[in-house]
């Protein structure tokens, strides 16, 4: 060790310098810290960003918020609404094609062509079944005479 007041050679672990009589104080060593990088906060990238399209940005450079407004084309409808939806659809040729025009239109609301494809799947279910009836029961029917 050496003194701090007259830089003299001290044996280890004295508490007074044996030259000039000061105080020896030990600090306890302390290992500096490594330096780490700045980190920069994490940002989700969004998810139209992911799929390789280009998010629309501000002058600024900001990413815009982009926020969903209730529209005609996604509002729920009502219990009258669907009321009279089905009502209509039970007509025979009329409905059919309402349904067509509801199921394929581009500027009909989502409910209302997502109970047209619906209705539209069930009539060729319906008619599907009907002639597989038809041709098991033509079949039996020929098998009898």
């Amino acid at each position: 060790m050496i003194c701090k007041n007259c830089s003299a050679q001290i044996p280890d672990g004295s508490k007074f310098c044996t030259v000039c009589g000061h105080k020896i104080v030990v600090e306890p060593f302390v290992a500096p810290k490594p330096q780490q990088p700045p980190q920069t906060p994490y940002t989700q990238i969004p998810p139209q960003v992911q799929q390789g399209q280009v998010p629309p940005y501000n002058l600024n450079g900001t990413q815009q918020q982009t926020v969903s407004k209730n529209t005609a084309l996604d509002a729920p409808l009502t219990v009258l609404d669907f009321f009279l939806m089905s009502l209509l659809s039970f007509v025979p040729i009329i409905g059919f094609i309402f349904l067509l025009i509801w199921a394929f239109s581009g500027n009909t609301n989502i409910n209302r062509k997502n109970y047209a494809r619906a209705a539209l799947i069930w009539i060729l279910v319906s008619i599907g079944l009907v002639i597989l009836l038809s041709i098991i029961g033509g079949g039996i029917l020929n098998s009898m005479t």
